[in-house]
């Protein structure tokens, strides 16, 4: 996925479905010490433990997934040639993506961030 520059794009976070958002928050934070809440309500949250993010999700809010962030208009362009029907999402956090599958069936999300998010 390279036309000869570095346009790496980086992982963002791995979302796991949960029935009950606080104790899925309470268990992965009694394992993991340095655990950060970044954001809890109800329906999500984002936990930061290290590099790694986790997204806690509802069923039926968004699938399973893998993120990678794309923080450039280059990234944005290259993922253009490879999904060119592509449709970016608003969150409600002032992101955007879209979900697509990998070579496997694996559900993956592009996102970006905006300056505020």
């Amino acid at each position: 996925m390279s036309d000869g520059t570095n346009e790496a794009m980086n992982f963002d976070h791995v979302a796991i479905s949960s029935t009950n958002i606080e104790e899925s928050v309470k268990w992965y934070t009694q394992f993991l010490s340095d655990a950060e809440i970044l954001y809890q309500d109800e329906t999500w949250a984002f936990l930061k433990s290290g590099p790694i993010k986790f997204a806690f999700i509802t069923p039926g809010q968004h699938p399973p997934h893998v993120a990678i962030r794309v923080e450039t208009d280059e990234q944005d362009t290259l993922l253009g040639d490879f999904f060119p029907k592509r449709k970016w999402k608003d969150h409600r956090d002032g992101s955007k993506s879209f979900y697509t599958k990998d070579n496997c069936g694996n559900i993956v999300e592009f996102i970006k961030y905006n300056d505020e998010s």
